[in-house]
């Protein structure tokens, strides 16, 4: 075995400082980079002009070259553009990033107009655009180190940049949503652990709260029990889907529509529905029913009377008697025809409540003298005569509302004289 020569193996002294300054630069290279990593990562999510500032100074420190340039794709992902430079420019940047795009790898272009680098910015598997290094001297081409830091960087800021993006997103769909959950007129409430978490405008007004309410035990009390204890019910197991609350007010008590929906072991969506103006007309359009049917029986009968009395003694009446009769089942008639559109009045959801329309300064003797000639054919078939003589002289006035003024005389006469 032939040993080689130990003599003739030597180190130069300044390859061995060169090897040590580079090893020594590289490791300071690193740890920049790693900080500025770790700065950018901590930064707060949607900080968009923040990535645009300092990648584009990061790389002139990290890669000591003479421009920097962030290129972004737009919506569309068919083109890119500048969004943030430092330092000079590369006259051919936009045809050398569309390259590095399509290459999806960093590469490395030197030549008279000088040394290019270029990096792919990309989050999962989706591109986002290209990070461009130039420098003007073509005597100092980039090396595989810094392709190396320039891949580390395009890396770091691919993965902000898009978490950046999603947060910006979300910001927007909470705002949309925000927005049309103030807007809607359906109320929606929020409860956890018997506390009133959120809740928009419309529940808030339907159950009579305020913002100050957050946070809060929900103790709204009415006729129908506590409505925490309603709405906890809804919780799993026994999941009841829906059911009516009342709360009472001053004026007049509001009725709610409550669709419970629970998610997770302790949380659950109330959809809240003020139906108070639909209660209201079904109970108008109920008392209107039974009122018209009422006040219909005496027409009907004066009707009945009428006719039936003009079929039978139609050839001995004389013909006045005849036209009277007529005109008095034709009055019936009209009267008729004021009931039913009466109904029909209060049957429209936009007919006043009764007690939101103000009483009137009326003489009751007039509308008095009204029924009894409007009943006088009723009476007569009974065998009854109705006179009226108005003892006041015009000088008592009540406030009331005609209308119900008249439905009560009617009631009261139609009721003696049966």
């Amino acid at each position: 075995m032939r040993m080689s020569n130990m003599n003739n193996f030597s180190i130069d002294p300044t390859d061995l400082e060169s090897s040590v300054l580079r090893e020594q630069r590289r490791a300071e290279e690193l740890a920049y980079l790693y900080q500025f990593a770790l700065d950018l990562m901590t930064q707060p999510d949607g900080n968009v002009r923040m990535i645009y500032e300092s990648v584009p100074a990061a790389m002139l420190t990290v890669l000591r070259c003479d421009g920097a340039v962030i290129l972004l794709t737009d919506d569309a992902n068919s083109t890119l553009h500048a969004v943030a430079a430092l330092g000079e420019a590369y006259s051919d940047q936009h045809a050398f990033a569309e390259l590095i795009a399509e290459k999806r790898w960093a590469s490395v272009k030197s030549g008279a107009m000088g040394s290019v680098l270029g990096a792919p910015l990309h989050s999962r598997d989706v591109l986002l655009g290209v990070l461009i290094a130039y420098r003007a001297s073509a005597d100092t081409p980039f090396s595989d180190n810094e392709i190396q830091l320039i891949t580390v960087l395009a890396g770091v800021t691919g993965a902000v940049l898009s978490n950046a993006r999603l947060r910006q997103r979300l910001d927007e769909r909470l705002s949309l949503l925000q927005t049309v959950l103030e807007s809607s007129p359906t109320g929606l409430a929020i409860i956890e652990q018997s506390r009133l978490l959120m809740a928009n405008p419309a529940a808030l007004h339907a159950l009579g709260l305020n913002e100050s309410a957050f946070d809060q035990l929900l103790l709204i009390d009415g006729p129908d029990g506590l409505l925490l204890e309603r709405l906890l019910e809804g919780l799993p197991p026994s999941a009841i889907a829906s059911f009516e609350y009342r709360i009472e007010r001053e004026r007049r008590p509001r009725f709610l529509r409550i669709e419970v929906v629970p998610f997770g072991s302790d949380k659950l969506l109330a959809q809240v529905n003020d139906v108070t103006l639909l209660r209201e007309i079904e109970s108008r359009r109920e008392e209107a029913v039974a009122s018209t049917s009422h006040d219909l029986k005496t027409p009907l009968a004066v009707m009945n009377l009428g006719l039936s009395s003009l079929l039978s003694y139609y050839e001995q009446m004389p013909d006045e008697d005849r036209r009277t009769m007529i005109e008095e089942t034709l009055e019936q008639v009209g009267e008729m025809k004021t009931l039913i559109s009466s109904l029909l009045d209060h049957s429209r959801p936009h007919k006043p409540h009764a007690a939101d329309v103000p009483p009137q300064v009326a003489d009751p003797a007039f509308y008095v003298g009204q029924v009894v000639h409007e009943l006088s054919a009723f009476a007569r078939y009974h065998g009854i005569t109705l006179r009226w003589h108005a003892s006041s002289d015009g000088s008592l006035h009540l406030h009331c509302l005609p209308d119900q003024l008249k439905t009560i005389v009617r009631n009261l006469i139609t009721n003696a004289i049966k």
